[in-house]
Parts: C-alpha cells; structure tokens; sequence
C-alpha cells in the first residue's frame, strides 16, 4: 500500500484550508456508505499514483508561475463553472489559459482574465505552461492533465475532495487563497467572493436594438429539474400588476421556459414583453444586467444575475441558498426541502415589497 494512502482518503472529505463554509457534508456521510466512497477514490488515487501524476503534485502557487493553465471540465454546468473559477480575480498579475468543456466557453469569450479559452480536443493549446491548475483528480481530469501539460507541476482545486456538496464559489476563493499562501484575511475574501460575468459590447448592443423600457423587472422561466421549475409566475405577476399597473416586465429562459411562457402571455398578452428561446446565454445576460430585479429560480440565469450583480428573488428546493450565495449577492431567497412549486406565490411577492419601493 502506497505511503499516505489514507491520508490523501481523508481529503476526500476536508479541505485544505481552514475556513469554515456551508456544506452537506453529514448528509452526505449518511447517505453514502465507506465502502462505495473508498472504493472511488481508490479508482482515482491509482490512477493519480501509479501513472506518475503525484510527482508533479504541488501545493503552492509563487512568482515562478507566470503562464497558467486552468483545466475545469469537470462540473459542466454554466452555474457550477461561474463558480467553480469565480476565484480567477485572484491572479490578476498572471497570464492564465483555460481549458473547459464546449457548453461554458460562452462564458468566457469577453473575460477580463482568461487570456485564450479553449474547449477539450482543441489542437490549438500551447505546451509552455509554468503550471496547471487542475479542477479535480477525477480520471478524465487527469488523463486531459496529461494530455496537454504532461509533465507540467499542477495544484488542485477540488483534488480529492469529491461527493459532498458545498458553496462552490466560496471553496473557490478560499482554495485559491490557500493556494497563493494563505495571503488574504478572511475578511477581504469575503468582500470579494462573488461569481463574475464579462459581456461584450457586441451582446449590449444587441439588446439596445430592442428599445427595452427604461426600467423593468425578468423573470427567468424554465429550468433542468422538474423540482427547480416554478410554474405559478403568473400568478405572482397578477399581485405585481395589482400593485402597480403600468410596471414593466420582461420573460427570459430558454427551450425549456416555453410552457411556462405561454401561460403568462395568454394571461397577460401584450404587457408582456418576452425573449424565451429567442437570445443566447450572454444577450439574455446583457437583458438581466439592465433588469431592476429578476425572480428565478436556483439555475444558470441566477448564477447570471448573481455574478452580474442584479438583485434577484431566488427559490431553491433540496439545496440551501446558503449553498448558492455569498455575502456580496444581492439576493432574497425563499427555501422548500423538496421542490420550489411548494412555495405559495403570495410568499414570493411579499418578498417582492421588501424591493418595490427601491424600484
């Protein structure tokens, strides 16, 4: 048995730095066995191990490290990814590549920080990377490691760490922060952690070319999971038009939103203005960064207006806004354990009058 086998099976459980975040982490313990966790790391550390990748392991990022490239194929959702490298402000005096799956290189197309993005299978990549910043130790993370920097020192993100839930963003930072050093006081992280969006102007001025009223709310229809999918909006608009008639309102999302739409535009016909299925992902975004407010449900478009800074009014089911949020979103959450459709609309519009005056 390899020397610090069952400490490095210990990380698959605690991070590396000391800070506390929210996590699952008894849930998780509950509802999965040792048996079923060891045995997938166990795939993971020999690969890691005895392929020869723990050599290049390193558990610092210095002044020696100037041309990075960060490997984040892992979590392929757009709101895990904004997450997952919402800690790039970090590295301002660095020249960071990134290498991530084809669905999130939108989000990256205009960043102030990712100097080349590219997607896996690219033939384009450079080889001359000081270091490699790896998501997880996942199979498929190693083997794309070995891949294009083979034989370049990398750090972790994840590592191990693998099964349990946390708030993605504030790992992030934290990990990044233990990464350069344990430099920054947990004070200024905490001022900073947020997910962040760059739009072009290409996207803003798409949205221009609308004539959108000067002031309106969205709301983002839709969602993946049936749980996570609201489908009494329309009943928290009527409230909205009752306290004020001549307010704006604005529909985005997309495919999956187009039942949700049809409800509301019959309801409602033309004091409705919407955009479902109509824009892509960074024009939607360049809509909710002119938005007053946005009611969403926990999704891609939340991660949105969270890293672009609209308030939002946000329903989640089964995970915790606290998983999902940091101290710098401006954000109104409204939890039920099990599915979101459970939440009374009269629920959601109070919330909305903790807004309207600010409106």
């Amino acid at each position: 048995m390899p020397r610090g086998l069952i400490k490095s099976f210990s990380r698959t459980i605690k991070t590396e730095f000391k800070n506390n975040i929210p996590t699952n982490l008894e849930v998780f313990l509950t509802e999965v066995g040792l048996f079923k966790r060891f045995s997938k790391f166990l795939t993971r550390y020999s690969i890691f191990y005895f392929r020869g990748h723990k050599k290049f392991e390193i558990k610092r990022i210095d002044e020696r490290h100037k041309k990075i490239l960060w490997i984040n194929i892992s979590a392929t959702s757009l709101g895990d990814s904004l997450m997952d490298l919402s800690s790039r402000v970090m590295l301002q005096n660095k020249e960071i590549d990134l290498l991530t799956d084809q669905k999130n290189e939108c989000l990256y197309q205009y960043d102030k920080f990712f100097k080349n993005v590219f997607t896996v299978g690219s033939i384009d990549i450079k080889k001359n990377y000081d270091l490699v910043i790896l998501d997880s130790y996942s199979s498929r993370s190693l083997k794309i490691k070995y891949q294009y920097a083979k034989n370049v020192v990398f750090v972790g993100m994840y590592g191990f760490f693998n099964g349990c839930d946390v708030n993605r963003t504030l790992y992030s930072f934290y990990q990044m922060n233990y990464l350069l050093g344990s430099k920054s006081k947990e004070k200024i992280i905490n001022e900073i952690a947020k997910p962040y969006l760059y739009l072009g102007k290409e996207n803003f001025q798409i949205v221009e070319n609308f004539f959108l009223p000067k002031k309106f709310v969205s709301f983002a229809l839709g969602g993946d999971w049936q749980y996570r999918k609201y489908e009494n909006w329309e009943l928290v608009i009527e409230k909205i038009f009752e306290t004020d008639p001549n307010i704006k309102i604005i529909l985005l999302g997309s495919k999956n939103g187009l039942d949700s739409e049809q409800k509301i535009k019959k309801r409602f016909g033309e004091k409705i203005i919407s955009f479902v299925d109509k824009l892509s992902f960074l024009e939607t975004s360049a809509i909710i960064k002119k938005s007053e407010l946005i009611f969403c449900s926990d999704g891609g478009l939340m991660h949105a207006a969270h890293s672009l800074n609209t308030p939002t009014i946000s329903l989640f089911a089964r995970v915790k806004p606290e998983m999902r949020t940091t101290n710098q979103i401006k954000n109104i959450s409204i939890f039920d354990p099990s599915n979101v459709n459970n939440i009374k609309p009269y629920k959601i519009f109070r919330r909305y009058l903790e807004f309207y005056p600010l409106l």
